[in-house]
């Protein structure tokens, strides 16, 4: 596992990028509950919580390093729609 400076990106890559992560993700879950759509934006968007324990387990990440990763992703977001 890496260090916990992790971003959103790398976390997505560590699945397989967003395809390989959707259909790993797909295999776990018992229901659809996401849509490949949403895990190629999660690279702009950040990680939603209620998929946590999933990507979790397919990724291989602690809780503590998608909180900083999807922090880093928002004030960056932040920094750049100030910036425009």
């Amino acid at each position: 596992m890496k260090n916990s400076e992790m971003t959103v990106r790398e976390i997505v890559q560590l699945g397989g990028g967003p395809k390989g992560l959707y259909a790993r993700l797909k295999e776990l879950a018992d229901e659809e509950v996401i849509s490949e759509k949403a895990v190629y934006a999660w690279r702009q968007k950040g990680i939603p919580e209620r998929h946590w324990q999933f990507v979790q387990r397919v990724c291989g990440v602690t809780a503590e390093q998608l909180h900083r990763a999807n922090e880093a992703l928002r004030q960056r977001r932040v920094v750049e729609s100030q910036a425009a």
